[in-house]
C-alpha cells in the first residue's frame, strides 16, 4: 500500500538534525532521539499527530533537528515541548522565513530549549522536566531559558538580553 506523500513527508522529518552539530553530535542527536529519548519522542509525536488530526495545527516547520506544530490566531501564546517535537499557540501567523521568527521570538527559542534537557535527562525527561514544567516549576523554565540563551547565542548571535524580564534566566 502506497503512503501518502504527506504521511512520507512526516516519517521522513523523524530524522531531521541540527546542521549547527557537528558529525558526532548529529550522530549521537539521531541515536538518542529513538534511544535515550525514546518515551518523550513518541508521546510528542503522537500528541503532534492527534493536535493535526483535530484541525488544531496550522503549520508544520522544522528547525534545528525540532518539527513544531504551530497554531496561530490564538488568544494566547504557549508551547508545550517533547522531546523534538513542540506545539505552539501564537496569536498571529507566521509569515515569512520560519527560521527568522524562531530566533526572534523568545517563545520558540524557549520552547526549542527544553529539547536540550531532553537530550540530558532521556528516559528521566517526563517526571523530572516535563511534569514540573507543567505544574509551573519555575527552575525548569528557566533552565529552557539558559539553554535556548546559550544555543542561540552562539549560532545566531542573539542578545537574550530583550527576553530577561519575561523569560529569565535567573531565579
Amino acid at each position: 500500500m502506497a503512503q501518502s506523500p504527506e504521511t512520507e513527508t512526516l516519517r521522513r522529518r523523524k530524522y531531521y538534525l541540527d546542521a549547527n552539530r557537528n558529525f558526532l553530535g548529529q550522530t549521537w542527536q539521531g541515536i538518542s532521539r529513538f534511544s535515550w529519548e525514546l518515551p518523550q519522542n513518541t508521546l510528542g509525536y503522537n500528541v503532534s499527530q492527534i493536535r493535526n488530526a483535530f484541525g488544531k495545527v496550522d503549520r508544520v516547520d522544522y528547525f534545528g533537528g525540532a518539527t513544531f506544530s504551530t497554531r496561530e490566531n490564538q488568544d494566547g501564546r504557549r508551547g508545550v515541548s517533547l522531546g523534538n517535537y513542540i506545539n505552539v499557540s501564537i496569536t498571529g501567523e507566521i509569515t515569512g522565513n520560519f527560521e527568522d521568527r524562531v530566533i526572534n521570538d523568545p517563545l520558540f527559542m524557549h520552547e526549542y530549549g527544553h529539547t536540550f534537557d531532553s537530550q540530558i535527562f532521556g528516559p528521566l525527561y517526563l517526571p523530572g522536566i516535563g511534569i514540573p514544567s507543567a505544574a509551573g516549576a519555575q527552575w525548569t523554565e528557566i533552565r529552557a531559558n539558559r539553554h535556548a540563551a546559550r544555543y542561540f547565542e552562539k549560532h545566531f548571535d542573539v542578545d537574550w538580553t530583550p527576553f530577561i524580564r519575561e523569560y529569565p534566566l535567573n531565579p
